[in-house]
């Protein structure tokens, strides 16, 4: 029974394959449309980027001198004086970066 193939059997075969075929370039073509899709989406958002960078640079470095205010001195001696009179947050332990900036940007509208 299985040693012989019929010829029924050879064009059910080929049958087959030309379906499978057929199903394997529907997808192909699918999944090449969204692939162009996404990088659509991806370069519109590379030149957003472009254009915020270049709105809003990266602010340059000063001295730490200059930047740094000391508080005012305690009016009560035996006070200890506060850390600075900054509030200080878990995240201040991250770098900010520019994209964060730009989320919030973009959210606004």
């Amino acid at each position: 029974m299985w040693n012989t193939l019929k010829r029924t059997d050879i064009e059910q075969a080929k049958v087959d394959l030309k379906l499978r075929r057929a199903e394997t370039l529907r997808r192909h073509i699918i999944e090449i449309n969204n692939c162009d899709a996404e990088q659509g989406e991806l370069e519109v958002l590379n030149y957003m980027i472009d254009i915020f960078v270049n709105a809003y640079p990266k602010p340059k470095k000063t001295s730490v001198q200059s930047s740094v205010v000391s508080p005012p001195p305690s009016k009560h001696t035996g006070e200890k004086a506060a850390s600075g009179g900054r509030h200080h947050n878990h995240r201040d332990h991250y770098p900010r970066t520019n994209f964060a900036i730009f989320a919030r940007a973009m959210a606004r509208g």
